[in-house]
């Protein structure tokens, strides 16, 4: 082997590496907050894939963990919904004001959010529960027709969930990240090249902020139409020693690795006909 082709090997590690940890499902954005996503499209009532790598991955920034699963909560149950994290709580609020239609009437809340089991609607409708033992013990969270928020006891560093069957009406999810110094407010965007999502997609989506921290995340929705399910909350307490979050990925890193592939490919050549 010469000398050449050693370089060009090294190269290709090199940027093999690089690669590998551009792949990763919890990427920094700006400042000190990762954010971590991931998605399947046809997961037919499973969680696995990136949605299931991506929590692993979220998980691993956390020194403790706590999950609202929903499975205590009885069907039917409406906003505001306690949520409880262990040693967080919070709350889930999301409801509408209907005004009288006679004057001088009592205005109607109507509530958005509520607890439904597997069943309840049909799974055909595309939403699913992510936690549970079997079809009918299984809950999650119906959000449809309106914005809602999760308001914690205390303000934490890390907020994720799942969620099925998001954006098949092309509609956008709007998260703000709220404390007492100001809103954050980032996109969920899983619409890859303008193509809505179909029916019964599951994704994972988190936070991680290593310097802030928030009381409240809202989400508000730009198209009322689009029935959302959400579980598994989960939020926690941050590592005492995180390592530096992954940049966030660059689509030329496999452009590069390609071209260095190429280039170790040539040198082999090269060196067979020197032999």
């Amino acid at each position: 082997m010469t000398s050449r082709f050693k370089q060009v090997g090294v190269l290709a590690t090199l940027l093999l590496g690089a690669v590998s940890a551009q792949a990763a499902l919890c990427n920094l954005t700006t400042g000190n907050l990762s954010i971590c996503y991931g998605e399947l499209a046809s997961p037919v009532g499973v969680v696995s894939g990136d949605p299931l790598a991506a929590r692993g991955e979220f998980g691993s920034f956390l020194k403790t963990i706590g999950t609202e699963t929903f499975l205590g909560v009885p069907v039917g149950a409406v906003s505001p919904l306690s949520l409880n994290f262990g040693a967080i709580t919070g709350t889930m609020s999301g409801s509408t004001i209907v005004p009288s239609p006679v004057p001088g009437g009592t205005d109607t809340v109507v509530s958005h959010v509520s607890v439904v089991g597997n069943a309840v609607p049909d799974t055909n409708e595309g939403r699913f529960g992510t936690s549970g033992n079997s079809f009918d013990d299984e809950r999650f969270i119906l959000v449809g027709n309106g914005d809602l928020a999760v308001t914690f006891s205390e303000a934490v560093s890390a907020f994720g969930f799942y969620g099925t069957d998001i954006g098949d009406f092309g509609g956008s999810i709007f998260i703000d990240l709220i404390n007492t110094a100001g809103t954050t407010t980032i996109t969920l965007d899983n619409s890859p090249a303008g193509a809505n999502p179909p029916s019964g997609s599951l994704l994972f989506w988190g936070f991680v902020d290593t310097k802030s921290k928030y009381d409240q995340v809202r989400f508000r929705f730009t198209d009322a139409r689009d029935g959302i399910g959400f579980d598994d909350l989960v939020t926690g307490t941050l590592k005492d020693d995180l390592p530096p979050p992954n940049p966030t990925p660059e689509p030329a890193g496999l452009a590069l690795l390609g071209a260095a592939f190429a280039a170790a490919a040539l040198a082999r050549r090269r060196t067979r006909r020197t032999d």
